[in-house]
């Protein structure tokens, strides 16, 4: 596979550097996926490497209500809608040995809109692993991953993704830890056919195999956090018409996290992701498709119990291609309670 010079630049600031992120990037033809990233991030982190008690077991619930402003994604006729926000977390972490631990997550988010209904969606992902420390500054981690994607108004998108993922965690000094993970995962769509090279629909359904590499750099001060994170992926899927879903991905992000009182804190960050497609041509011409996203977000925080916290999150959305038929634009405001125990 080639890489042009964006590539080789990006290549060298990774090596340089040694930050590296994932997340998926945008495919412009699959909006539904990039309205579940802004969903599922829509939360406090838990820090799985950090367990003080023997037996570290917890759950979280959520409910929210938000405001979206192209619910549709789709700047030609923007559709604006209201919906509820569900969530359950729960996290095991138990040591069999005194360096060996077992690492079990589930994750449950439901987003239901009031009226542009083809947007509400459910999603279940359980993550078991095992985690080695040998000691206090280093950790290694391996996980089974599975996460089961549906779209109750347009099951056309509707997903099971299997994967396993590995990934190493040093702390550099007492207030810089770095991260670095290697995932790769089947994504099988339940209702989505493939097409030939001639654009018919085949029996088979429609299959992603995705590489990813990822990772992060965390600065911890007194009172805030900073973290910084890039990285790269590439999908391979079967659809052979015009290699449509092949493409590589790159991201950058950056946050910082401040507290501000005992109880009240806040959030900044910018993410950035750019995809480029091996073979996909815009629909007026004959370059081949290339999306930039860039998403900017403010979240506060405020501690009602130690048990019982209120969020209020801000973000907005850019995305830019070359065929302006992919390009959009629209904010979301969400607000709600978490309560954790």
């Amino acid at each position: 596979m080639s890489f042009n010079k964006t590539y080789i630049a990006f290549y060298a600031l990774f090596l340089l550097s040694f930050i590296v992120f994932i997340s998926n990037p945008s495919d412009a033809s699959e909006k539904e996926e990039e309205k579940r990233q802004e969903y599922l991030t829509h939360q406090p982190e838990h820090n799985t490497a950090e367990r003080a008690d023997p037996l570290d077991l917890h759950f979280s619930i959520g409910l929210m209500e938000g405001y979206d402003s192209n619910a549709n994604l789709d700047d030609s006729g923007e559709i604006d809608d209201v919906f509820t926000q569900a969530r359950f977390n729960a996290h095991l972490g138990y040591p069999t040995e005194s360096i060996l631990n077992v690492l079990v997550d589930y994750g449950f988010t439901g987003v239901f809109y009031s009226d542009y209904t083809d947007a509400s969606l459910l999603d279940h992902r359980m993550r078991p692993g095992i985690g080695f420390k040998p000691n206090n500054d280093l950790e290694f981690r391996v996980f089974y991953d599975f996460e089961a994607l549906r779209y109750p108004e347009n099951d056309d998108a509707d997903y099971n993704s299997n994967g396993i993922a590995a990934e190493v965690e040093y702390r550099l000094t007492k207030r810089i830890r770095t991260k670095l993970e290697y995932e790769y995962l089947v994504r099988d769509y339940t209702v989505r056919r493939s097409l030939d090279g001639g654009g018919n629909i085949v029996s088979s359904a429609r299959q992603d195999d995705r590489h990813r590499i990822s990772g992060e750099l965390r600065f911890y001060f007194d009172r805030s956090m900073l973290k910084i994170r890039s990285g790269y992926m590439r999908n391979d899927s079967n659809m052979v018409f015009q290699d449509y879903y092949d493409y590589e991905g790159l991201n950058a992000a950056v946050s910082y996290t401040q507290i501000i009182t005992e109880k009240l804190y806040a959030a900044v960050s910018v993410n950035y992701m750019r995809t480029s497609y091996k073979s996909r041509k815009v629909s007026a011409g004959d370059e081949t498709q290339r999306d930039d996203f860039c998403s900017p977000r403010v979240l506060v925080f405020y501690d009602i119990t130690k048990d019982l916290t209120w969020l209020l999150t801000y973000s907005y959305n850019q995305a830019d291609s070359n065929d302006p038929g992919q390009e959009y634009s629209g904010h979301m405001v969400t607000s709600g309670l978490y309560y954790s125990f």
